[in-house]
């Protein structure tokens, strides 16, 4: 059912009102997606050394003379070589630059050069594993070895388990 408004200047006035607030509405929605000169979101700069010029460099390009290196930098890795979720200062500290990933690959896994960057490259871009073990490294004090030392033969307990679980089975079987 469709209300109406009988009387003719409450209509006017109902008219006038929601043209204004349409108007209104309008104006607020396009100043809300126009550009105010001399604002500038912080999110969108983004400075590089590329773009730091300095009063020392006579020609004004845009060439960098700073001597503070990027984290990237320290690592060896390009900041988009590296996974998301995955933080470089955690990883120099914990882990290490590349060069000592691939020299790690190389000693202990016994991989050439070639695979060896080939794995490293694969290894910094798995934030998982990554996370995984720096948690590992920041917590291996703490663990203890006696927990995972391999049982002896010498040892009753480990006999006596193996007979418990030789038993167990036979006896399902019958």
């Amino acid at each position: 059912r469709v209300l109406s408004i009988r009387d003719p200047q409450q209509k006017r006035l109902t008219m006038n009102l929601s043209t204004i607030a349409v108007l209104a509405s309008t104006i607020a929605l396009s100043h809300a997606f126009s550009v105010v000169p001399g604002v500038i979101n912080q999110r969108s700069v983004k400075s590089s050394p590329l773009e730091v010029v300095t009063e020392a460099n006579d020609f004004g390009s845009a060439l960098a003379t700073t001597t503070e290196e990027s984290i990237y930098d320290r690592l060896g890795v390009a900041e988009d070589k590296i996974a998301l979720g995955i933080d470089p200062e955690e990883f120099m500290e914990w882990i290490g630059p590349r060069e000592q990933v691939i020299r790690r690959f190389m000693d202990e896994i016994k991989f050439d050069r070639e695979r060896a960057e080939l794995e490293a490259d694969k290894f910094f871009m798995d934030s998982e594993l990554v996370n995984a073990y720096i948690k590992y490294e920041k917590n291996k004090d703490k663990i203890d070895p006696a927990v995972y030392e391999e049982q002896s033969w010498d040892d009753p307990k480990t006999i006596l388990t193996y007979v418990a679980w030789i038993a167990g089975g036979e006896g399902f079987s019958w």
